[in-house]
């Protein structure tokens, strides 16, 4: 066990009971088994009763707590969570030492471990263990995440749940007396080919020249000031395969656990290049006080975040879209009425709306704005994509999911959670809800690639009729956990779980197959997967406990609508068949060997967490490059827009005043971002030529055909700049170029673009083909 800090202590001057905090993390290929002990020792003269609160995201699967006194393992049993109440205060009343692990009555994502009848001076380590699927990022790496930051989650007046947020005690970070050790194990089937962290990590060591195995820890001196992402690139991280793994034979016959379980990785190829164009577009952006806090590892606060990515958005947007964009708080505006049709004059407006925004709405009422926007009638024929800008700081989650589900026929949801800490039931619930995706902008990640990747899915045409096909030997039979899959993305990863039941020694040498097939318009596909029988060689049983998890939440999906004893009593069958935990139920251990019963009462203290407001961001700090080229220039470019004068110089006050924002080819990229218009075109102005080192009268001059609108050699150039210079990240560019090569098309009748390319190629002195442009 690692150093404890004894010495440490909280704001009233007694000392915190948790010492410290230990991690390991086994990853084997996209799963992470991951096993927390927290060591506490009580340094005062009576019991104590510690009582801490800690964020747990809402994919994990928690499956054995157990504790560890004097030596002795403690395995705890998982009981209906009234039942496991009821043994732990009556041991607490008898003087025994008790230990309990449940999930908050109000989030998913929040845990309580409470450790009562600690005897003074005596030590005492509990373990949670869980299984997660790691996240595929949009440049490919498979993430873990460890939360560390739970933040105050804001109550609506008339909520009936207790938010247990707002009395944890808090402190600044020096304060914080207990730190985390975190130990990081890797295996994979190929190789692993990179292991970044937004915390300073020790030097990877890999076990073998194929690199297939790798171990790593967090550097000593990490304190619980942010959450602690790890991104694992391996050589090819969209493996599609079929793994079964064998049951537990101690588990009673007819159980989720006792049969074999196999798990299905599939990539689904929808070639269909088309673009939904009839789409209404809803930005909700939250603009509660919270949004001020500062993202830890960017060093910039949430809302200028917000303003980032919603301004990429509004630019990757097509002719023919109608949108609108809403800001919520305590009270909730929009910026029009009613939607309005996308085009040059409404973007303008908005894109000057969002450089006034601020976080200056108060509270966080998520559901009121929701309930307007379900409230708005449909153009005829589009269809609704709303896209959630939010820290996720709200105690009203099931809520706003239930509405939601309501109305995910006609809205799909995009989300997307700001800064650590944000509610990964809130984020991931809401979208799993209405058949969306999601996504966290958090530290140093990309924002780019990931809103650029949640608004490509949104242009999409779904997929329908998704069934799933088994070719299987005879008497064998695959039972899908829960159900197939209800929403299908290209080349997005798609999981299905599903119990083989029948499955005999037999037939561990056989092949099975199953086939995905779905639609989407007209058009049927396929995608078949052969895998073997024989299960996988190990221990674990953590696609068993994927499974269960999933039926558990498909059956919490279900009780708003059907809130029977029945379905409560069929979750907890689950949940104790599994040994996994779920809302109706908790751990429990009873610690019976000690000495003699304690008989004097406990002192309660509640385990301190960081105080998220020691991170507001102080005045004058500044709030990124990227977000200060793009933010700083939407007033010009809207100025210059605005004005009509599309060939002319703008004043030369604006570019000076602009100097500082061409100092890179990212501050450039984003730079001719906010210049594009909201059609696809480029106007050719002084601000275009100094991205390419130029001058507006030398982009005039070198038009390879005199007498022709200026912005078709302008949009041709930045086109050709893009391809050149933004190749690494064309992830952030391709929706506008897209655009921009739309546009082209249609304007240049008679102009023979490649003899354009070719010239432009030669001004700017790249290379660049017809092909890659899409001409």
């Amino acid at each position: 066990m690692a150093t404890t800090l004894f010495g440490l202590k909280t704001a009233d001057k007694k000392p915190v009971a948790l010492k410290d905090v230990s991690v390991s993390v086994q990853v084997k290929g996209i799963i992470a088994d991951v096993t927390a002990t927290l060591l506490y020792k009580n340094d005062l003269q009576d019991p104590v009763e510690a009582v801490f609160f800690f964020p747990m995201d809402d994919d994990a699967i928690v499956y054995k707590f157990e504790a560890v006194i004097d030596g002795k393992t403690i395995i705890a049993e998982i009981k209906e969570k009234n039942a496991a109440r009821q043994v732990y205060d009556d041991a607490i009343s008898s003087g025994q030492q008790a230990f309990l692990l449940e999930e908050d009555e109000m989030s998913a994502d929040i845990f309580h471990c409470t450790v009562g009848n600690l005897p003074p001076a005596q030590e005492a380590a509990v373990c949670i263990s869980y299984v997660i699927q790691l996240f595929l990022e949009a440049d490919q790496a498979a993430r873990f995440v460890l939360p560390a930051v739970l933040n105050p989650r804001y109550s609506p007046p008339d909520y009936p749940v207790k938010n247990v947020t707002q009395s944890i005690p808090r402190v600044a970070v020096h304060q914080l007396p207990y730190r985390l050790h975190l130990s990081l194990q890797v295996e994979g089937v190929q190789e692993i080919q990179a292991i970044k962290s937004n915390c300073a990590l020790t030097d990877i060591v890999y076990s073998d020249d194929l690199k297939t195995s790798a171990q790593t820890t967090l550097k000593e001196g990490y304190k619980f000031d942010r959450d602690v992402e790890i991104l694992i690139y391996y050589l090819n991280p969209c493996l599609t395969y079929g793994l079964v793994e064998k049951g537990n034979a101690s588990s009673p016959q007819g159980t989720i656990m006792a049969d074999p379980m196999v798990t299905l990785c599939v990539y689904p190829d929808i070639q269909d290049d088309s673009m939904d164009t009839y789409q209404e577009f809803i930005f909700v952006v939250d603009r509660s006080g919270s949004m001020t806090d500062i993202i830890r590892s960017s060093g910039k606060n949430k809302i200028e975040t917000a303003k980032e990515t919603l301004v990429l958005l509004l630019k990757s947007l097509r002719k023919g879209c109608f949108f609108n964009i809403y800001g919520f708080g305590d009270t909730f505006e929009s910026l029009f009425q009613t939607s309005v049709e996308y085009n040059q004059v409404s973007m303008d407006l908005a894109l000057k709306k969002i450089k006034k925004c601020n976080a200056d709405l108060g509270g966080t009422k998520i559901l009121e704005p929701l309930q307007d926007i379900f409230s708005k009638s449909l153009e005829k024929d589009y269809t609704r994509q709303v896209f959630l800008l939010t820290d996720g700081e709200v105690s009203n989650t099931a809520q706003i999911i239930e509405e939601v589900k309501k109305h995910a026929s006609t809205h799909r949801f995009f989300t997307l959670g700001i800064g650590e800490g944000a509610s990964t039931s809130l984020i991931k619930g809401v979208a799993t809800a209405s058949y969306g995706k999601y996504d966290f902008i958090t530290g140093k990640a990309r924002m780019q690639a990931k809103v650029l990747r949640c608004l490509k899915l949104s242009f999409q045409r779904s997929a329908t009729n998704i069934s799933l096909h088994w070719k299987l030997p005879g008497g064998v039979e695959a039972v899908v956990c829960p159900k197939a899959p209800e929403v299908i993305f290209h080349q997005e990863r798609t999981v299905v779980y599903a119990q083989l039941k029948g499955l005999e020694s037999n037939h561990m040498e056989e092949k099975a197959e199953a086939t995905l097939r779905y639609f989407c318009g007209t058009m049927e596909y396929q995608q078949a997967l052969e895998f073997s029988l024989k299960p996988a060689e190990t221990d674990s049983f953590s696609i068993h406990f994927m499974a269960a998890k999933l039926l558990i939440k498909n059956g919490l999906d279900g009780m708003e609508e059907c809130s029977t004893q029945e379905s409560i009593d069929q979750i907890v069958k689950i949940s104790i068949e599994s040994n996994v935990i779920s809302h109706y139920t908790a751990y429990i251990a009873v610690y019976k060997d000690g000495k003699e019963p304690l008989q004097r009462p406990m002192t309660r203290q509640d385990i301190p967490l960081i105080d998220s407001q020691t991170f507001h961001l102080r005045k004058g700090t500044p709030f990124g490059c990227i977000g200060g080229c793009i933010l700083a220039l939407i007033s010009f470019s809207c100025c210059q827009h605005s004005s009509g004068h599309s060939g002319h110089s703008s004043p030369s006050s604006s570019i000076q005043e602009n100097e500082s924002l061409f100092d890179s080819k990212e501050n450039q990229l984003m730079v001719l971002i906010g210049l594009q218009k909201a059609d696809g075109s480029w106007n050719m102005d002084n601000a275009l030529a100094k991205i390419f080192i130029s001058t507006e009268s030398k982009l005039k001059s070198s038009i390879p055909v005199k007498g022709v609108d200026p912005t078709l050699w302008a949009t041709l150039l930045s086109l050709i700049w893009l391809h050149a210079h933004g190749k690494n990240v064309k992830d952030d560019w391709e929706l506008l170029a897209s655009k921009a090569v739309s546009w082209l098309k249609s304007k240049s009748a008679g102009i023979d673009l490649k003899e354009w390319i070719e010239a432009g190629n030669d001004f700017l002195k790249t290379e660049v083909e017809p092909g890659q442009l899409g001409i």
